[in-house]
């Protein structure tokens, strides 16, 4: 992906970018990479939703295997590629080959975190916001398990 400024200007706040814009870049990737699987809307929007959810987990530093757990028991077990999305192989691979993906989302959190500091937000509900922000928890409620 090649991005038209760098997480470093985001995170300093001398371009804009924000989670939704992110969200809809990163949901163009994952639909242009899956293309050719004929998927209808629903199973596309589980993929970007699953992708982000990684690359969200990667970027606030949380261990990968411990988001291979959570999918595991989330996941059904009838589900047709449920080994190959909790396989460690797998996961570091996609997380190494979209790097810039990662380090944008990591720029976004961190430039939502400092807005949400400056704005007086207590720091230990920082996090919250942000995650609530960024709709982890409606995609781990709602869409993905």
């Amino acid at each position: 992906m090649q991005w038209e400024h760098t997480p470093i200007q985001v995170l300093f706040g001398e371009a804009d970018m924000d989670i939704d814009a992110y969200k809809e870049v990163l949901g163009a990737e994952v639909k242009e990479t899956l293309e050719n699987f004929d998927l209808d809307d629903a199973t596309l929007k589980f993929y970007c939703d699953f992708v982000f959810l990684l690359f969200y987990w990667v970027a606030t530093h949380r261990e990968l295997h411990k988001f291979a757990d959570l999918v595991h028991k989330k996941i059904p077990d009838e589900f047709p590629l449920k080994e190959n999305l909790t396989n460690m192989s797998f996961l570091t691979d996609m997380t190494q080959q979209n790097d810039d993906l990662v380090d944008m989302l990591r720029a976004i959190l961190a430039r939502m975190s400092m807005a949400l500091v400056e704005s007086g937000k207590p720091r230990e509900d920082i996090s919250i916001e942000v995650q609530n922000a960024a709709g982890v928890y409606t995609i781990l409620r709602h869409n993905i398990f």
